[in-house]
């Protein structure tokens, strides 16, 4: 988790400007509508680093169901808790 909170923090800082000529340079990308569907640093680092889990995240993320897709694959990684065949 901290590891995660640190890339955040990296990626929020590379990719954000800073100072007033920062914030006047957001502003005119917002106007534009050039602003990313993702904003940096709030995709977890356990999806950006897949090319496949990123596009699903990112799709979550314009349809809104971001924690559903966490959840859903939570549950598909907890295959172990499934039993298995019963006993012979």
């Amino acid at each position: 988790m901290l590891i995660d909170a640190v890339l955040k923090l990296r990626e929020k800082i590379m990719y954000e400007p800073l100072g007033a000529g920062g914030r006047k340079m957001l502003a005119a990308r917002q106007e534009r509508g050039d602003v990313p569907v993702v904003p940096y640093g709030s995709m977890p680092s356990s999806y950006r680093s897949d090319k496949a889990r990123r596009a699903q995240w990112t799709k979550a993320v314009r349809e809104g169901r971001e924690e559903q897709l966490r959840i859903e694959n939570w549950m598909n990684a907890q295959n172990h808790l499934h039993p298995q065949a019963g006993p012979k």
